[in-house]
């Protein structure tokens, strides 16, 4: 896994990167970012070679450790996901909050 790191205000990040040969540039696997007052994972990102690899799931049990080692707020499954994070968030662990609704006029429709 890759290193924990705190470059935007109010945002924890771990980023893992692939030392595959076959991708000798260190691609980035993945990343997760998650809030530093509230612990809501904001994003969880797999790069397209590595998904279904158990990517997110590595960034998620990496990042509860950088957050234990540095005493932060542990990421936690946010209300607010997609499709295949609500997905993925079931099967990670963890509580699973349950998924926000969407307006309809927020989705365009009448």
């Amino acid at each position: 896994a890759g290193p924990y790191s705190n470059n935007s205000p109010g945002v924890h990040v771990v980023d893992i990167e692939s030392h595959d040969p076959e991708h000798p540039d260190n691609q980035r696997m993945g990343r997760i970012e998650w809030s530093s007052k509230r612990g809501e994972i904001l994003n969880i990102d797999v790069a397209e070679p590595f998904r279904r690899l158990g990517v997110a799931n590595t960034l998620f049990h990496e990042a509860h450790k950088a957050a234990r080692e540095q005493g932060l707020l542990e990421p936690v499954h946010s209300a607010d996901r997609s499709d295949m994070g609500d997905a993925w968030a079931k099967q990670a662990g963890g509580e699973v909050p349950e998924r926000m609704k969407v307006p309809k006029t927020f989705l365009g429709e009448n």
